[in-house]
C-alpha cells in the first residue's frame, strides 16, 4: 500500500478544493494510505471526508477566519514553521506527495524528500499568473523540474505555462474528475429556501475573488432591472470580509441580487435554478461549469480558453463575449427568449458528459506508476 499524502493551504471551497475531495474520496482504499496536510486547520473537514482520511494540520487558525488574514500575514505564519513543517512532513515516509496547487504550495512540495511529486496547475498563466509572487519565471520552472508530472488541467493551461515560463519537460494534461453520482445525489438535499418560480433564476458559485467578474456581473443585473426586467442572482461563495462587503454595496436591488455565502453544498441551489453564469476575467478550466452541465442547467459564460475547452456552446448553452457588454447581451438574450433555455435543457438530458471514471483513471494511472 502506498502512503500518498496530498498537500493544500486552506481546506475550504472552490474548484481546487472540489477536485482534491473528488480524487481522495475515490482512491482505491486498499491501494492508497492517503494523508492530506494543510497549513490552515479546516474545523469542517471531518463533515466532508470519511474518518479513514488522515488529516494534519499546523495552524489553528480556521478557513473562517483564514479570510480575514492578508496575504502577508498568512506568508509570515506559514514561514516562521515552515522548516519545522518539512521535517516533520519528511519524517513521515511518503511514497507520494502532491500539491494540488500550483504556486505556494508547489513551492513548499518542492522541499520534500519525497521522490515521487506531483503538482497541479488551476490557473491560466497568461490571465491569472500569480504565482510571481513566490518565484522569478526561472526560479518556477526549476521548481516545476522537480516533480514527477505537472499536471494541468487543461490544453490550455499547458500552452500558458509554457507561454509564459517555459517547458520544464514533465507537463502533461488531465481534465479534472468530477464525481457526477454524487453530484446529482446531493442536489436532492433541501434548502433552506423556496426559489420562485414566477421569475427567472440566475445562479454563479465562486470564490469572491476579482477573477469571477462579480462586480461587473452585479453591475449588468442592476442595469437589466433598472430597465424593467424581473429576475434573481444567487452568489454563492466564499471570500475575503473585505471583498464581500465590497460586493454588497454594488447592489441595488436587494431582493433580486442575494448573497447566499459558503455553501458545503451549493448544488440543490443549482440544480433549482434556470441558468448558471460564468462572469469570469479568466477559468483554468471552470468546475462549477461542468457540475452545473451534469445538473442539466443551462450556461451562460464569458469567453474564457480553459472553460470553453469542453464546452458545447449552442447546445449547452451560451458563449458570450467577456466583457461586461458581452455578460449584459447574453442575459437580455435569455430573459427575452426564455424558451431557448429549454433547448438547451433536452440537449443535457441526453446526458453526453464525460464520466468520473475515465478521468480518474488518467490520474491515478501516473501514481502507479512509481
Amino acid at each position: 500500500m502506498k502512503k500518498i499524502l496530498f498537500v493544500t493551504e486552506v481546506m475550504a471551497g472552490g474548484g481546487v478544493g472540489t477536485v482534491l475531495k473528488d480524487i481522495v474520496k475515490n482512491l482505491p482504499k486498499e491501494d492508497f494510505n492517503v494523508t492530506i496536510f494543510s497549513f490552515f486547520k479546516d474545523e469542517t473537514f471531518y463533515k466532508i471526508y470519511d474518518n479513514n482520511i488522515n488529516y494534519i494540520y499546523e495552524f489553528e487558525v480556521d478557513s473562517i477566519n483564514i479570510n480575514r488574514l492578508s496575504f502577508k500575514d498568512r506568508e509570515d505564519i506559514i514561514k516562521a514553521r515552515e522548516n519545522e513543517v518539512i521535517e516533520k512532513l519528511n519524517n513521515e515516509k511518503f511514497d507520494i506527495v502532491v500539491s494540488i496547487k500550483e504556486g505556494r504550495i508547489t513551492k513548499f512540495v518542492s522541499n520534500l524528500e519525497c521522490k515521487n511529486k506531483f503538482s497541479f496547475v488551476h490557473v491560466n498563466y497568461k490571465e491569472g499568473y500569480y504565482t510571481n509572487a513566490y518565484f522569478t519565471e526561472k526560479e518556477e520552472l526549476e521548481c516545476m523540474k522537480k516533480f514527477k508530472k505537472i499536471i494541468c488541467v487543461s490544453k490550455n493551461v499547458k500552452q500558458t505555462i509554457i507561454e509564459k515560463i517555459g517547458d520544464p519537460g514533465n507537463l502533461c494534461v488531465k481534465y479534472n474528475p468530477i464525481d457526477n453520482n454524487k453530484i446529482i445525489e446531493k442536489s436532492k438535499e433541501n434548502i433552506d429556501f423556496d426559489l420562485p418560480k414566477n421569475k427567472l433564476n440566475f445562479i454563479t458559485v465562486g470564490r469572491l475573488a476579482e477573477q469571477k467578474g462579480y462586480d461587473r456581473l452585479i453591475d449588468v443585473s442592476n442595469k437589466l432591472l433598472d430597465e424593467g426586467f424581473d429576475f434573481n442572482l444567487y452568489i454563492i461563495g466564499f471570500g475575503e470580509i473585505g471583498n464581500l462587503q465590497r460586493l454588497k454595496n454594488r447592489v441595488k436591488y436587494q431582493n433580486n441580487i442575494q448573497f447566499l455565502d459558503r455553501k458545503l453544498n451549493p448544488y440543490p441551489y443549482m440544480v433549482k435554478s434556470d441558468c448558471f453564469i460564468c462572469s469570469s476575467i479568466w477559468e483554468a478550466y471552470g468546475i462549477a461549469i461542468q457540475e452545473s452541465i451534469i445538473l442539466h442547467v443551462p450556461v451562460l459564460m464569458t469567453d474564457c480558453p480553459g472553460a470553453t475547452e469542453v464546452f458545447e456552446n449552442g447546445k449547452q448553452g451560451i458563449i458570450v463575449e467577456n466583457s461586461e457588454n458581452g455578460i449584459y447581451n447574453g442575459m437580455k438574450e435569455i430573459l427575452e427568449n426564455k424558451q431557448k433555455l429549454e433547448e438547451y435543457k433536452r440537449y443535457l438530458k441526453k446526458d453526453r458528459y464525460v464520466k468520473l471514471e475515465e478521468r480518474l483513471k488518467s490520474i491515478i494511472d501516473l501514481f502507479d506508476e512509481i
